[in-house]
């Protein structure tokens, strides 16, 4: 069965390979670019004047969250970076190749998730189940719809639990 493809996907698949190019087989930018010429090339997505941006702010999402997801079923660790599950950035995620988390630090990391979900519960009742989801890989819209609030009301959670972290992370730091 053949597709036709219009003009603007296959200029969208082209500038995908020319990037997926530029990054070695296996990388997360590379599999993140192959995730995006899959997205590019489906018919069910609509073409606007940022479609290219869109497709490769989706994949990045979906290959996040299928790191996490790999994460918690025992895979690579994952450690995050930046401006993490901002909606309109580019998240920095780097996986550990190679290496399996001891012990102690798998303690230290529930730990610390521990501590986080104690100070964010404090500060509201949605707040515990945000972070969970978020943790989760959710994105705003499936949250949202399983608590019964709003995407924005979400997003501002989100920005909360962010700083909290940030907070918690200079008072270790500190330490």
């Amino acid at each position: 069965m053949t597709q036709t493809v219009s003009a603007a996907r296959w200029c969208a698949v082209s500038k995908l390979q020319n990037i997926m190019n530029r990054f070695a087989p296996g990388s997360f930018e590379s599999e993140v670019a192959d995730c995006a010429i899959d997205l590019a090339l489906s018919p069910d997505r609509k073409e606007d004047r940022f479609f290219l941006r869109n497709v490769w702010r989706d994949a990045r999402s979906i290959c996040i969250r299928r790191k996490r997801r790999t994460a918690e079923r025992g895979g690579a660790p994952l450690s995050i970076h930046g401006n993490d599950c901002d909606d309109d950035g580019v998240s920095r995620v780097m996986e550990l190749a190679g290496t399996v988390p001891s012990a102690e630090t798998v303690l230290g990391w529930k730990e610390q998730r521990q501590r986080l979900r104690a100070v964010v519960d404090g500060a509201n009742r949605y707040a515990g189940a945000v972070l969970d989801g978020w943790i989760e890989g959710d994105e705003m819209a499936e949250t949202a719809e399983v608590l019964h609030i709003s995407e924005r009301y979400v997003k501002k959670l989100r920005a909360t639990i962010r700083a909290t972290a940030a907070g918690l992370a200079d008072c270790r730091s500190a330490a």
